[in-house]
């Protein structure tokens, strides 16, 4: 029962932190940011020709440790630091 109870108290914070991080929007806060393919940037190579810059919006869609995908305003997605922007 008490094993029932942790999974459970788990999965709730889990879904919570989910929710707090996906779906917000954000605006790029770094002169440049190159947005990743995947969350490392020394294993995906850049998802565009040019970097993200400052002043760009966006909408969170999952965040993996120091990374999260983003979602433009023309539909395209990919992957950048969480250090490069702000919730607004």
């Amino acid at each position: 029962l008490c094993l029932l109870i942790a999974v459970y108290a788990i999965g709730s914070l889990a879904i919570d932190h989910r929710e707090a991080t996906e779906g917000r929007e954000i605006v790029i806060t770094a002169p440049e940011v190159t947005g990743r393919n995947g969350p490392d940037a020394a294993a995906y190579d850049a998802t565009f020709a040019n970097p993200l810059t400052e002043g760009v919006e966006a909408t969170t869609l999952e965040r993996r440790g120091l990374w999260a995908r983003i979602r433009l305003g023309d539909a395209r997605t990919t992957w950048i630091p969480v250090g490069t922007f702000e919730v607004i």
